[in-house]
């Protein structure tokens, strides 16, 4: 009996042996990615703190569109007039007044955001404002249709960047309309043009 105990102790051993070091190496991957884990989701926490403060205080500032202005007054805006110069900017290669990520790819990788989710020529065409309004983390987002290819609305949100110096594209995306009031709405848009309802572009 004496002879199997310390046979069973050296099998023990020469086992630990053989897979305490996998045994470390498992365990330090399970610690490593507790961390990230942990780390990922205080760095999320820190985000929304960080973006409800920006909303806070863009609440504080005086609206930029209030919603009484003329058809004429809102293409004369500054922001609105700064999405065809970033529009431009993209057809012509120099980026001028989009932030390099929309310029060339939204950061979350969408394929519904960015300036080439579209073929370049929809930006060539002159777009009228479906909606437009102050958003909530600052400057203003546009809702718009562009008048040679009525069939999408985007979204776009240009920023005053340092409140007072130049203004940025922001964000540009597809919206709408949904698949199922696709030819609806593209009927309707040309229906408005054809009527000559729709007096304002950029």
């Amino acid at each position: 009996m004496k002879i199997s105990a310390d046979k069973i102790k050296k099998i023990r051993s020469s086992i630990f042996a053989e897979y305490a070091p996998m045994l470390l190496v498992v365990l330090a991957l399970f610690a490593s990615a507790f961390y990230i884990t942990e780390r990922n989701s205080s760095h999320k926490d820190e985000s929304s703190k960080i973006a409800e403060a920006i909303r806070k205080i863009e609440a504080e500032e005086p609206p930029r569109i209030t919603g009484n202005e003329t058809e004429e007054e809102i293409y004369s805006n500054p922001y609105i007039k700064h999405i065809r110069t970033a529009l431009n900017g993209y057809l012509d290669g120099s980026n001028i007044g989009a932030e390099e990520v929309i310029a060339l790819k939204e950061a979350n990788g969408s394929d519904k955001c960015g300036l080439d989710i579209v073929d370049k020529s929809y930006y060539e065409s002159n777009f009228f404002l479906y909606d437009v309004k102050d958003n909530d983390y600052g400057g203003v987002q546009a809702y718009i249709v562009f008048l040679d290819k009525p069939d999408t609305i985007f979204w776009a949100w240009v920023y005053r960047l340092g409140g007072d110096s130049e203004y940025s594209l922001r964000g540009f995306c597809k919206v709408g309309p949904p698949n199922e009031l696709r030819e609806e709405f593209i009927q309707t848009i040309i229906n408005l043009i054809e009527r000559g309802e729709i007096r304002f572009s950029l």
